[in-house]
């Protein structure tokens, strides 16, 4: 299962977090909501993506 995390996290923290298995992290910096919806998707269920 994947995991996902947001808010306000440093880059130092960030980078740990990845390091230890965190799929993706988003910060205020990653505000467009089309884009992390389909890095959700894709992650769920990655065929579904392809299938489009």
């Amino acid at each position: 299962m994947p995991v996902i995390v947001g808010g306000i996290i440093p880059e130092d923290d960030a980078r740990r977090l990845r390091e230890m298995g965190v799929a993706r992290v988003y910060t205020p910096k990653d505000f467009e909501l089309n884009t992390i919806m389909m890095d959700i998707v894709t992650l769920v269920d990655p065929q579904a993506v392809a299938a489009e």
